[in-house]
């Protein structure tokens, strides 16, 4: 049993001295933020990767001819030409990227922009004391539980209450 434990302690800090010495390692041979967990690859989206194929495609045909397509000093044609995009996109995320390096964020990818309803009504106080009175009209008078539904109904038709939530 005594053994057991020993063998679990060496193993433990035999794991213990590993990571120490790989870290050091890190520190000497390389940045140790290659080994987060933070940076982990990241997987590349089908866009990107039929453009990585268009560039290879480009360079490949390139060095088979033995000379460039479009002059070195020409760089968006070179690059609208390697990657299928336009120039005129290529040169409007180049100024994205220029704005974020200098506000020292990332390169935002566009979303589709929508008008978002909130997540709140707003409801003052009297239509708080009137929604109070039918809840307790229907416990009261009507002699039934008040269900969301059954109540949205009657706020809708007697008093005319919007509630677009529901």
């Amino acid at each position: 049993m005594e053994k057991m434990g020993t063998t679990a302690a060496m193993l433990k800090c035999h794991s213990i001295v590993s990571v120490y010495y790989i870290r050091v390692l890190c520190v000497f041979c390389c940045d140790i933020s290659t080994f987060s967990a933070f940076n982990m690859p990241k997987a590349i989206k089908s866009d990107a990767r039929s453009i990585i194929l268009k560039v290879k495609a480009f360079f490949e045909e390139e060095a088979r001819v033995e000379a460039p397509f479009i002059p070195f000093n020409q760089v968006y044609k070179r690059i609208s030409a390697a990657t299928g995009l336009s120039q005129g996109l290529i040169s409007k995320i180049v100024k994205e990227g220029h704005a974020a390096e200098e506000a020292g964020t990332k390169i935002r990818t566009p979303g589709k922009e929508r008008k978002r309803q909130s997540g709140f009504i707003h409801v003052d106080d009297f239509d708080i004391g009137v929604i109070r009175r039918k809840v307790h009209e229907f416990y009261s008078i009507k002699k039934e539980l008040p269900t969301v539904k059954k109540l949205l109904e009657v706020l809708k038709t007697e008093i005319n209450l919007l509630l677009n939530k529901y």
